[in-house]
């Protein structure tokens, strides 16, 4: 059975018919660039590991790292972060990842206890920026059309 929400509750059962998958994968439609080897080593990893989920991440460009951005309060800019201060060269952040959700690779008992798919442990899967794109937009799948034309 297919659950609707698997950020939260679930709606159904995952288990049906006597079939009881041990790992489950997510493999969301918005993300066209996607590669069976995302997904072989996604799985790989949880197998490999004690880990509760596997999820694919792209590093976040240094100038967006959260030990350089600022924010602005009252009017004034102040780093984002208490020690944002000290980081003066976009160089000097610290790496940064985003979940960028190509693939997600859970163990169906990380559901069942925690009612979510990451769990306590939940294991990155560092793939290449140019393998990452959601489509969210009109102009996203132009992009798409443009990248899988050029593969």
């Amino acid at each position: 059975r297919i659950f609707r929400d698997y950020r939260g509750k679930l709606a159904t059962e995952v288990s049906q018919d006597g079939w009881s998958p041990d790992i489950i994968v997510l493999l969301q439609p918005t993300s066209p660039l996607r590669r069976p080897d995302h997904i072989r080593d996604a799985v790989s990893m949880l197998r490999d590991t004690s880990a509760d989920s596997v999820v694919t991440v792209v590093e976040v460009p240094r100038h967006l790292s959260p030990d350089y951005v600022m924010r602005i309060e009252g009017g004034h800019l102040k780093p984002f972060l208490p020690d944002g201060s000290r980081v003066t060269r976009r160089q000097d952040a610290r790496p940064a990842y985003s979940r960028d959700g190509t693939v997600y690779a859970f163990r169906r008992s990380t559901i069942e206890r925690t009612g979510g798919i990451y769990g306590d442990d939940c294991r990155p899967l560092l793939i290449d920026a140019r393998d990452s794109l959601s489509i969210d937009s009109p102009a996203d799948w132009d992009e798409a059309e443009r990248l899988l034309t050029r593969r």
